[in-house]
């Protein structure tokens, strides 16, 4: 639960009907509820003993019976399968749990917010952010 943490918790900013930019004001709405909430519903899971609180390996630990649920991308089964094939067949998938309405990745996850405007076709305003999913 540290490195690309914002790729878990983002969605959970989504679910309850809100985002980290206002695109009407052009602003990052970082203080807003919905992301406080976000914050604190995502750091309650170590605090309740529901994750590791150290860079424990959730493939590893899942694989040797450690850790029962664990959030993961789609390549998840195919790793699985490849690297630990004694888990075909015992293992399921399920929605992540939200309060107001599903969200989430659906490819790659990369964001980006420029300091400075961008020049060329791909230009963007300064103020806006670029999120690419």
């Amino acid at each position: 639960m540290g490195f690309n943490s914002w790729i878990f918790w983002l969605p959970m900013v989504w679910q309850q009907g809100s985002d980290i930019h206002d695109a009407k004001t052009g602003k990052f709405t970082f203080d807003s509820p919905e992301v406080a909430k976000a914050l604190e519903d995502y750091a309650s899971v170590p605090q309740q003993g529901l994750a590791p609180t150290d860079r424990a390996d959730n493939v590893q630990g899942f694989q040797d019976g450690l850790t029962a649920v664990y959030q993961e991308g789609a390549w998840a089964g195919g790793t699985f399968h490849k690297d630990s094939p004694q888990l075909d067949g015992k293992w399921k998938t399920m929605p992540v749990p939200y309060t107001k309405q599903p969200a989430g990745f659906t490819g790659g996850t990369d964001l980006a917010v420029f300091k400075e405007g961008v020049t060329g076709p791909f230009a963007v305003s300064p103020r806006a952010p670029l999120v690419c999913v």
